[in-house]
Parts: structure tokens; C-alpha cells; sequence
């Protein structure tokens, strides 16, 4: 009986196991945020970016970078929008990483990395003043719906300035609970495959 108690307590109280997701966007598309900071003037259309996300995985920043067009010429600013993450789990923390630098910088420039959790409806911003050699700015997310995260990179200037920011990686770090997987969670299902085998193996055990 006390043998039985011991293995149905361990099923029940066996630790989570932590284990550890790297995730990317999958998408990137003009933003033309005009409401955000570093936005005034008209939008300067960008390009493709995903070079700062394809072919990449694991920890970053790795890879490939893109760069939002050169903007000097006119007041004018220039953004774009990274979505559609990489499947994962219901992680228990996440962390947003976005390695980026301004490059090309006179006058009356400026340069911004914001993110949004609700799908764009409402940004929050990682930093403003991107600096001129390549940083990786961070922040913490409670409870992410990766189906509804986005980051925004833009970039502003001034008709007598010039700025281009280049974007070097974007992931998430985060944690999840590995125990409906692991070793543990295997006995469970075993136990509910197997109810008659398993009740045979309790009651020797009870012996």
C-alpha cells in the first residue's frame, strides 16, 4: 500500500520539466504606422525584410540582416511590420529580442523598435534612438498570444538628414512546461492505455 501511495504521489507531484523554444516571424509587410514616434512626413514604402528572419533558428542574433530604404531627401519615415510567429508552445515566460543599428546618421533623425501583443491595435515601444552600432534591445512579455505579436522597426528623417536602420535578427526566448511530454506524462498516458495492466501492477506492488 505505501509503495503504491509513493508512485501515485511521484505521478502527481513530479516537477515540471523546463525546457527552452527560440521562435521567429515568418511575415514582414510595410507598416505605414503614422501614429507612432519616430512616423511624420509621408511613408517611404519598404521592401522585403525577411532576411532578418529565414533560415534561422535557435538563439540570435545569427544570420542575415535587411535594412529599411535610405531616407534624407525629404521629411518622410519608413517602417516595417514582422508577424505571423513560428508555432510553439503556451510558454510560462518570454522574452523579445530586436538587434538592430542606425547607420548613414546626420541631422534630425531618428530610429524605433516597437511591439504589439494585441495584433497592432496598440504598440508598446522597446526603445527609441537606435544606436549606430548594432544593439539588442529586450523585453519581457507575460502570457504572449504569438498570433497576435508584432514588431514594428521604423526609421525618420529630416529633408536635410539622412538615417538607415539595418535589422540583424528579431526571436523569443521562452520556457514551457515539458511535463505533459516527458517521462512522467508517458506514465500517465500508460496507465490510461493500459487501466487493467496498470491496476494488476498497483495491487502487486500494494502486496
Amino acid at each position: 500500500m505505501v509503495k503504491r501511495l509513493i508512485l501515485v504521489a511521484l505521478l502527481i507531484a513530479a516537477p515540471a520539466w523546463a525546457a527552452t523554444e527560440y521562435l521567429r516571424p515568418t511575415a514582414d509587410a510595410n507598416g505605414a504606422l503614422s501614429s507612432l514616434y519616430c512616423a511624420s512626413g509621408s511613408d517611404t514604402t519598404s521592401s522585403s525584410m525577411s532576411a532578418v528572419y529565414s533560415s534561422k533558428s535557435g538563439n540570435g542574433p545569427t544570420g542575415s540582416s535587411a535594412q529599411l530604404p535610405s531616407l534624407g531627401s525629404t521629411n518622410t519615415y519608413s517602417d516595417r511590420v514582422f508577424s505571423t510567429w513560428q508555432s510553439g508552445h503556451s510558454e510560462s515566460a518570454t522574452t523579445l529580442y530586436v538587434s538592430v543599428a542606425a547607420t548613414t546618421l546626420t541631422g534630425d533623425v531618428a530610429g524605433c523598435v516597437f511591439y504589439s501583443t494585441n495584433g497592432g491595435s496598440s504598440w508598446t515601444t522597446l526603445h527609441q534612438g537606435v544606436a549606430t552600432t548594432q544593439t539588442t534591445y529586450s523585453a519581457t512579455i507575460t502570457g504572449v498570444n504569438f498570433s497576435n505579436l508584432k514588431v514594428a522597426v521604423q526609421e525618420y528623417s529630416d529633408p536635410s538628414s539622412t538615417i538607415q536602420v539595418t535589422t540583424y535578427d528579431i526571436w523569443t526566448t521562452g520556457t514551457y512546461n515539458k511535463l505533459s511530454t516527458g517521462f512522467p506524462g508517458i506514465i500517465r498516458s500508460a496507465f490510461h492505455r493500459h487501466r487493467h495492466k496498470a491496476r494488476i501492477l498497483m495491487a502487486r506492488m500494494g502486496e
